[in-house]
């Protein structure tokens, strides 16, 4: 258990270094079409948070039960996506 509480952290933490880092990435971006500043900080943090949550629910979830599906379904919505795109372009 403390095993996966250290390796939570670390990824939290790893999360929120490319968070931070994503201040200083897009300047021609926010200059060349005129977005604000923190765009691309907002937009990280979002997604890093529905990250850090999505990892923290799975986590809480019984693996005997629910990490078949769970992983089928991952699984079968990335092929699906995937090759939805790559038919696409």
């Amino acid at each position: 258990m403390e095993t996966d509480k250290i390796l939570f952290s670390l990824c939290t933490f790893a999360i929120f270094v490319g968070i931070v880092f994503s201040l200083s990435l897009p300047v021609f971006t926010t200059l060349f079409f005129d977005y604000s500043e923190y765009h691309f900080f907002i937009r990280q943090l979002a997604v890093g948070m529905i990250c850090v949550t999505m990892m923290w629910s799975l986590s809480q979830l019984d693996p005997d039960k629910f990490l078949s599906s769970i992983g089928f379904s991952i699984f079968l919505s990335c092929l699906f996506f995937d090759g939805h795109y790559a038919l696409s372009s």
